[in-house]
Protein backbone atom coordinates (compact mmCIF):
# COMPACT_ATOMS: atom_id res chain seq x y z
CA UNK A 1 0.00 0.00 0.00
CA UNK A 2 1.34 3.44 -0.97
CA UNK A 3 1.32 6.75 0.88
CA UNK A 4 -1.56 7.74 -1.42
CA UNK A 5 -3.49 4.79 -0.04
CA UNK A 6 -2.73 6.00 3.48
CA UNK A 7 -3.95 9.52 2.73
CA UNK A 8 -7.17 8.06 1.32
CA UNK A 9 -7.66 6.07 4.52
CA UNK A 10 -7.02 9.14 6.67
CA UNK A 11 -9.50 11.16 4.62
CA UNK A 12 -12.09 8.43 5.14
CA UNK A 13 -11.33 8.53 8.87
CA UNK A 14 -11.89 12.30 8.88
CA UNK A 15 -15.24 11.89 7.13
CA UNK A 16 -16.21 9.26 9.67
CA UNK A 17 -15.39 11.66 12.52
CA UNK A 18 -17.54 14.35 10.91
CA UNK A 19 -20.52 12.06 10.27
CA UNK A 20 -23.74 12.87 12.11
CA UNK A 21 -24.22 9.21 12.98
CA UNK A 22 -21.82 6.34 13.44
CA UNK A 23 -21.35 4.50 10.13
CA UNK A 24 -21.37 0.74 10.18
CA UNK A 25 -18.06 -1.12 10.19
CA UNK A 26 -17.96 -4.76 9.14
CA UNK A 27 -16.57 -7.01 11.84
CA UNK A 28 -13.34 -8.77 10.92
CA UNK A 29 -11.38 -11.72 12.34
CA UNK A 30 -9.37 -11.13 15.51
CA UNK A 31 -5.67 -10.75 14.66
CA UNK A 32 -3.72 -10.11 17.90
CA UNK A 33 -0.45 -9.44 16.06
CA UNK A 34 -1.84 -6.71 13.80
CA UNK A 35 -2.13 -2.98 14.49
CA UNK A 36 -5.54 -1.32 14.25
CA UNK A 37 -7.04 2.16 14.13
CA UNK A 38 -9.43 3.04 16.93
CA UNK A 39 -12.06 5.79 16.92
CA UNK A 40 -12.64 7.41 20.33
CA UNK A 41 -15.61 9.67 21.03
CA UNK A 42 -17.60 11.10 23.92
CA UNK A 43 -20.91 10.06 22.39
CA UNK A 44 -23.97 11.53 24.08
CA UNK A 45 -21.84 13.93 26.15
CA UNK A 46 -20.13 15.59 23.18
CA UNK A 47 -20.51 13.68 19.88
CA UNK A 48 -18.21 16.13 18.04
CA UNK A 49 -15.36 15.37 20.42
CA UNK A 50 -13.77 12.44 18.58
CA UNK A 51 -10.39 11.37 17.22
CA UNK A 52 -8.57 8.29 15.94
CA UNK A 53 -5.58 6.45 17.38
CA UNK A 54 -3.25 3.84 15.89
CA UNK A 55 -2.96 0.99 18.38
CA UNK A 56 -0.06 -1.40 17.90
CA UNK A 57 -0.05 -5.10 18.77
CA UNK A 58 1.95 -4.47 21.97
CA UNK A 59 -0.16 -1.61 23.30
CA UNK A 60 -2.15 -2.32 26.44
CA UNK A 61 -5.43 -0.87 27.63
CA UNK A 62 -3.40 1.25 30.03
CA UNK A 63 -1.43 2.71 27.10
CA UNK A 64 -4.65 3.60 25.29
CA UNK A 65 -6.09 5.21 28.43
CA UNK A 66 -3.03 7.43 28.85
CA UNK A 67 -3.32 8.69 25.26
CA UNK A 68 -7.04 9.37 25.59
CA UNK A 69 -6.46 11.39 28.76
CA UNK A 70 -3.64 13.33 27.08
CA UNK A 71 -5.83 14.22 24.10
CA UNK A 72 -8.60 15.30 26.47
CA UNK A 73 -6.05 17.51 28.27
CA UNK A 74 -6.83 16.08 31.68
CA UNK A 75 -4.52 17.18 34.45
CA UNK A 76 -6.19 15.65 37.50
CA UNK A 77 -5.92 11.84 37.72
CA UNK A 78 -8.85 9.64 38.70
CA UNK A 79 -9.76 5.97 38.69
CA UNK A 80 -10.55 4.65 35.23
CA UNK A 81 -11.27 1.36 33.46
CA UNK A 82 -12.42 -0.16 30.20
CA UNK A 83 -15.59 -2.21 29.91
CA UNK A 84 -15.59 -4.84 27.20
CA UNK A 85 -19.08 -6.20 26.48
CA UNK A 86 -19.66 -9.84 25.68
CA UNK A 87 -21.42 -8.59 22.55
CA UNK A 88 -18.95 -6.02 21.25
CA UNK A 89 -21.27 -4.16 18.87
CA UNK A 90 -21.28 -0.37 19.22
CA UNK A 91 -24.96 -0.20 20.13
CA UNK A 92 -24.24 -2.12 23.33
CA UNK A 93 -21.53 0.27 24.54
CA UNK A 94 -23.60 3.30 25.50
CA UNK A 95 -25.88 1.22 27.70
CA UNK A 96 -23.03 1.09 30.21
CA UNK A 97 -23.50 4.68 31.25
CA UNK A 98 -27.24 4.37 31.83
CA UNK A 99 -27.89 0.78 32.87
CA UNK A 100 -24.72 -0.11 34.70
CA UNK A 101 -26.20 -3.09 36.50
CA UNK A 102 -27.37 -4.70 33.28
CA UNK A 103 -24.17 -4.87 31.27
CA UNK A 104 -22.45 -8.18 30.69
CA UNK A 105 -18.78 -8.35 29.96
CA UNK A 106 -15.26 -7.89 31.30
CA UNK A 107 -13.56 -4.97 33.01
CA UNK A 108 -10.01 -4.02 32.00
CA UNK A 109 -8.84 -2.66 35.34
CA UNK A 110 -6.25 0.10 35.72
CA UNK A 111 -4.32 0.85 38.92
CA UNK A 112 -4.64 4.19 40.72
CA UNK A 113 -2.09 6.58 39.25
CA UNK A 114 -1.93 4.68 35.94
CA UNK A 115 -0.52 7.74 34.16
CA UNK A 116 2.79 6.97 35.87
CA UNK A 117 2.34 3.34 36.88
CA UNK A 118 2.46 0.33 34.59
CA UNK A 119 1.67 -2.51 37.02
CA UNK A 120 -1.42 -3.63 38.89
CA UNK A 121 -0.16 -4.87 42.26
CA UNK A 122 -1.69 -7.19 44.83
CA UNK A 123 -2.29 -4.12 47.01
CA UNK A 124 -4.22 -2.53 44.14
CA UNK A 125 -6.30 -5.67 43.81
CA UNK A 126 -7.14 -5.51 47.50
CA UNK A 127 -7.90 -1.77 47.49
CA UNK A 128 -10.12 -2.08 44.41
CA UNK A 129 -11.90 -5.15 45.78
CA UNK A 130 -11.09 -7.20 42.70
CA UNK A 131 -10.77 -10.54 44.46
CA UNK A 132 -14.35 -10.16 45.69
CA UNK A 133 -15.70 -8.85 42.39
CA UNK A 134 -18.11 -11.30 40.82
CA UNK A 135 -17.74 -10.23 37.20
CA UNK A 136 -14.74 -11.11 35.02
CA UNK A 137 -11.85 -8.67 34.95
CA UNK A 138 -8.44 -8.46 33.31
CA UNK A 139 -5.27 -6.53 34.09
CA UNK A 140 -5.37 -3.43 31.87
CA UNK A 141 -1.62 -2.93 32.33
CA UNK A 142 -0.82 -6.32 30.83
CA UNK A 143 -3.61 -7.16 28.40
CA UNK A 144 -3.20 -5.99 24.81
CA UNK A 145 -6.05 -4.13 23.14
CA UNK A 146 -5.85 -6.16 19.93
CA UNK A 147 -6.14 -9.42 21.88
CA UNK A 148 -9.68 -8.43 22.87
CA UNK A 149 -10.98 -6.19 20.08
CA UNK A 150 -10.95 -6.51 16.30
CA UNK A 151 -12.24 -4.40 13.42
CA UNK A 152 -15.93 -3.64 13.86
CA UNK A 153 -15.92 -4.24 17.62
CA UNK A 154 -16.32 -1.70 20.42
CA UNK A 155 -15.91 -1.20 24.14
CA UNK A 156 -16.29 1.65 26.62
CA UNK A 157 -13.70 3.67 28.54
CA UNK A 158 -14.77 5.25 31.81
CA UNK A 159 -12.64 8.03 33.30
CA UNK A 160 -13.51 9.32 36.79
CA UNK A 161 -16.05 7.14 38.55
CA UNK A 162 -17.64 10.26 40.06
CA UNK A 163 -18.16 12.54 37.05
CA UNK A 164 -18.33 9.53 34.71
CA UNK A 165 -16.64 10.55 31.49
CA UNK A 166 -17.76 7.73 29.17
CA UNK A 167 -16.03 7.17 25.84
CA UNK A 168 -16.96 4.81 23.02
CA UNK A 169 -13.92 2.93 21.71
CA UNK A 170 -14.43 1.41 18.27
CA UNK A 171 -11.96 -0.39 16.02
CA UNK A 172 -12.65 0.99 12.53
CA UNK A 173 -9.93 -0.55 10.33
CA UNK A 174 -6.56 -2.31 10.21
CA UNK A 175 -3.59 0.05 10.39
CA UNK A 176 -1.75 0.99 7.19
CA UNK A 177 1.85 -0.35 7.05
CA UNK A 178 3.14 3.25 6.99
CA UNK A 179 1.31 4.23 10.17
CA UNK A 180 3.51 4.25 13.31
CA UNK A 181 2.68 1.42 15.68
CA UNK A 182 5.83 0.56 17.62
CA UNK A 183 6.19 3.43 20.10
CA UNK A 184 5.57 3.19 23.84
CA UNK A 185 2.07 4.68 23.40
CA UNK A 186 -0.54 4.59 20.64
CA UNK A 187 -0.30 7.48 18.16
CA UNK A 188 -3.10 9.93 17.37
CA UNK A 189 -3.70 9.76 13.61
CA UNK A 190 -6.70 12.10 13.25
CA UNK A 191 -6.85 14.82 15.94
CA UNK A 192 -9.85 16.32 17.65
CA UNK A 193 -11.96 18.61 15.46
CA UNK A 194 -13.11 20.65 18.47
CA UNK A 195 -11.43 21.64 21.74
CA UNK A 196 -11.83 19.03 24.48
CA UNK A 197 -14.38 19.84 27.19
CA UNK A 198 -13.01 20.97 30.56
CA UNK A 199 -12.37 18.14 32.98
CA UNK A 200 -14.62 19.81 35.51
CA UNK A 201 -17.81 21.41 34.26
CA UNK A 202 -17.82 24.20 36.81
CA UNK A 203 -15.40 27.08 37.50
CA UNK A 204 -12.37 26.09 39.56
CA UNK A 205 -13.00 28.91 42.04
CA UNK A 206 -16.65 27.98 42.56
CA UNK A 207 -17.34 26.69 46.05
CA UNK A 208 -19.88 24.09 47.08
Amino acid sequence: MSTDDLEALLERDRRMLAASRAPSVRRGPRTPGAAVVVLVDLGYRDPDCSFTVVVGPDHTFRDLAVVIDQVMERDDPHLAEFRIPDDRRLRNVWAFGMWDREWRGTRAVLPPGYWERTRLTSRDREDLGLDEYRRPWIDGCREKVTAHLTVGEACAYLFDFGDEWWHAIRVIRPAHPAEPTGGPLPVVSTPLRVPPPPQYEYPEDEEF
